[in-house]
């Protein structure tokens, strides 16, 4: 049984948290949590998302890594028992994680950071780094350096009365569109649909960028409402755009840990050490697979697209450079704006150390870009 520490890796400041939500325990007439065959006790935990599991392959990783490994594990190593009442889609509405988890509305959910903009602005981080590792385990273990190793960053979690269990991740974002692009001057003026941080990486180059929710995409094609989409791979093929968009290409904006599967603080308090232990490490192990299964669902998407009829084309260098030169200021900008925000240096540190992480795992930016921090 594994030692690892309940608080992650520093001590998390979780008494000024309120109480708010409470461990459903499967109970016996007088409210006592119901007894396992084994003499422990068993937990029924509420686990859920604001978006189906069919949106994103990581959203499937929650019921077939995360909430299988934690059920088995518990059941074959303690005395105790956990089911989960998984409801992914349809309990709470995109912007209603965080209140969720925070309340106890959930036990355990997906805290999508993109879909909190004006609470978690800092946990995008990696939005306002594109071109970014392609590689799902890359962009998911720089997240995890960077959490790991700022307190006050990981605390931010920990005051919304919810400890992250592990970190999940989209693949590498590319543009779909109704035309080929072979080159910058293609775009300009173009009408492109995108959700959230990832519309701030088309206007520097001249596309009007539309903010629009992914389940209007597929209708607004339909009708020529815009011209084309930025969005990760695997989105392109679940939301089956191949029926409406002929050209793909591969931008390698790159892989974007998009949230984190959290528990709240009041029901984390309620499990048993054993078990505490075994849910942090499935955390850890649902973290990395479902970043490996991410990058086999964007080979398989494109696989789809070709079978499809779509034009697939991998962006060469020259574009990819004069594209993130463009941005060259987004990263300083955005941790500017979050230094001003939070009255510290905590933006500047976060972004710088999210691209020296990414580096430290061999990758390679188009663009040296310049942030400061780490002062």
């Amino acid at each position: 049984m594994s030692n690892a520490p309940r608080s992650q890796f520093f001590p998390i400041r979780i008494g000024a948290v309120a109480a708010a939500g409470a461990v459903i325990l499967a109970a016996c007439g007088d409210g006592s949590p119901e007894t396992s065959a084994d003499g422990g006790s068993v937990f029924t935990l509420q686990i859920g998302s604001a978006v189906p599991a069919s949106t994103y392959p990581a959203i499937s990783h929650v019921s077939e890594i995360f909430v299988k490994g934690v059920e088995e594990r518990v059941a074959a190593e303690t005395t105790h028992e956990i089911e989960f009442a998984e409801q992914y889609g349809t309990v709470v509405g995109v912007g209603e994680e965080l209140d969720a988890l925070s309340s106890g509305q959930l036990d355990m959910g997906t805290l999508g950071f993109a879909y909190q903009p004006s609470e978690l602005p800092l946990h995008n981080v990696n939005y306002y780094v594109p071109f970014s590792s392609p590689d799902a385990t890359v962009s998911v273990a720089a997240y995890r350096e960077v959490y790991e190793n700022n307190e006050e960053f990981a605390q931010i979690i920990a005051d919304k009365n919810q400890l992250v269990l592990g970190f999940y991740t989209v693949g590498n974002y590319g543009l779909g569109t109704n035309f080929p692009v072979d080159d910058v001057e293609a775009v300009r003026g173009q009408e492109i649909a995108g959700v959230g941080a990832n519309l701030e990486w088309l206007a520097p180059v001249n596309i009007n960028p539309v903010q629009a929710p992914s389940t209007e995409w597929y209708s607004s094609f339909q009708t020529g409402v815009y011209d084309g989409v930025v969005t990760f791979t695997e989105g392109f093929n679940s939301l089956r755009l191949y029926e409406v968009l002929s050209h793909y290409l591969d931008m390698s904006f790159g892989a974007m840990t998009l949230g984190a599967v959290t528990v709240n603080l009041d029901t984390w308090e309620e499990l048993p050490p054993e078990v505490q232990d075994i849910v942090l490490e499935v955390g850890r192990e649902f973290e990395t697979e479902s970043a490996e299964r991410v990058n086999e669902a964007v080979a398989e998407s494109i696989d789809v697209m070709v079978s499809e009829g779509v034009e697939v084309v991998e962006a060469d260098r020259d574009l990819i450079t004069q594209w993130a030169e463009s941005l060259g200021s987004l990263p300083r900008d955005r941790a500017a704006e979050m230094d001003d925000t939070t009255g510290t240096r905590l933006g500047s540190d976060l972004i710088a150390s999210f691209i020296r992480a990414q580096e430290e795992l061999g990758h390679e930016y188009p663009y040296p870009y310049e942030v400061g921090g780490q002062e």
